[in-house]
């Protein structure tokens, strides 16, 4: 036998310490595999993810790298260099401007306007520049005319009646109250600082406490319609329901309490908040269940799965109201337990994903809410039909724990 023979033929010794060697290697990738999957589950859904928007899922990367063939790379040649265009930048600033009321300024050459007979018209050279008029207070002074017949001793006095107004004795307007309103609570400007910017801007000497009794009886005026938006909310079949907490002053202790917004919103009727300083079941009985005769709320009520909602609907059997889960609140827990089952729950966020697909398709199109039926019905509904039996199957096959993460 020659040595080239001899160097040719392993022992088996060999062959094992090889073959150990590259399982040993393999594993190693895998873990580092297994750690990128991880991170970039952890960065789409991790509590990150729902401050963006409830759209940001990878399962576009996945499915598009998924239809994509292998292409081989030439020895000779390096990785092709990136040919995808750039988006052209749209100028949002100067689209929003053309909805303003504009003031044309001409500015015309001197030499032109000394002798405008010499020249004719060439062209124009057009520049934009931004004014702002501060917020300004006028003060309407009411004088109601006192009137008398003339040549009658016994005549009386006509005095016309005054108009219609929010708070009698007042200076309080709609448009004033409307302003402090929005400053409070779509710019979070609370009314010390109100008071503060009336006084230095303005010189009204407007106190942080008229300003509060103002809001109450605001709160008031408009109580009426809040219970007209609770009773169409009430008429529909569908609602989307979530407490958020929101500490508060408590008075007379100098501390923050616990308090909830409860949230309702429809996609036809809008949101409607209502406060309570509680998570009870019974909160949702002030929105869910209608008085004086209305109706209540019979359909499908999603929320994040707090049991109050289920002991709400315990309680009133007779409402036919079917829970509805969250899918964001779902893949949350799936999101939790991919260290333990990484490709269970990479297969069941892929599955989310395609569902959230059709939902941002529908929001970029801003489609009616029947063609956002529609589009679940024939699209949505295949992947949820998988994921259903998915988790069955993982249910019924995994031998799970109740301490089983997954």
């Amino acid at each position: 036998m020659s040595i080239a023979c001899q160097t040719a033929i392993k022992t088996p010794e060999q062959q094992i310490e090889e073959l150990t060697a590259e399982v040993t290697a393999l594993k190693a990738e895998l873990a580092i595999q297994k750690g990128l999957v991880a991170a970039l589950l952890k960065r789409i859904y991790g509590p990150r993810s729902e401050k963006v928007d409830h759209n940001q899922l990878l399962m576009e990367f996945l499915q598009e790298e998924a239809k994509k063939p292998a292409a081989a790379v030439p020895e000779d040649q390096g990785p092709a260099a990136e040919t995808k265009p750039r988006a052209r930048r749209t100028n949002k600033l100067s689209a929003s401007l053309k909805s303003l009321p504009t003031v044309v300024r001409e500015i015309i050459h001197p030499e032109v306007l000394a002798a405008p007979d010499e020249f004719r018209y060439l062209g124009e050279e057009v520049s934009e520049r931004l004014h702002v008029k501060p917020a300004a207070f006028t003060l309407e002074i009411i004088k109601r005319i006192t009137h008398v017949r003339k040549n009658e001793l016994d005549a009386v006095p006509l005095t016309p009646p005054l108009e219609p107004c929010l708070l009698p004795g007042s200076v309080l307007t709609p448009s004033l109250g409307a302003h402090l309103l929005t400053q409070k609570f779509c710019y979070h400007s609370t009314f010390y600082r109100e008071q503060w910017k009336l006084k230095a801007a303005h010189g009204i000497e407007l106190t942080r406490n008229l300003m509060c009794s103002w809001h109450d009886h605001l709160a008031d005026r408009l109580l009426p319609l809040h219970r007209l938006i609770a009773a169409r909310i009430r008429q529909s079949g569908y609602i989307k329901v979530d407490e958020t907490p929101v500490r508060c002053l408590e008075p007379g202790t100098g501390r923050t309490a616990p308090g909830y917004f409860w949230v309702y919103h429809h996609g036809e009727h809008g949101v409607l908040f209502d406060w309570h300083k509680s998570r009870a079941n019974t909160c949702l009985d002030n929105i869910l269940i209608g008085r004086d005769g209305q109706p209540s709320f019979s359909g499908y009520l999603q929320s994040d799965g707090l049991r109050a909602y289920r002991t709400f609907i315990n309680r009133y059997p007779e409402l036919s109201i079917t829970p509805v889960s969250c899918l964001t609140h779902i893949a949350r827990k799936f999101k939790e337990a991919r260290g333990e089952h990484p490709r269970v729950a990479a297969r069941i966020l892929l599955l989310i994903g395609m569902i959230y697909q059709v939902e941002k398709r529908m929001d970029e199109e801003s489609a009616h809410p029947l063609d956002r039926l529609r589009a679940r019905w024939l699209e949505s509904r295949k992947p949820y039909d998988r994921l259903r039996k998915l988790v069955r199957r993982v249910i019924r096959f995994r031998g799970l724990t109740p301490r089983d993460g997954l």
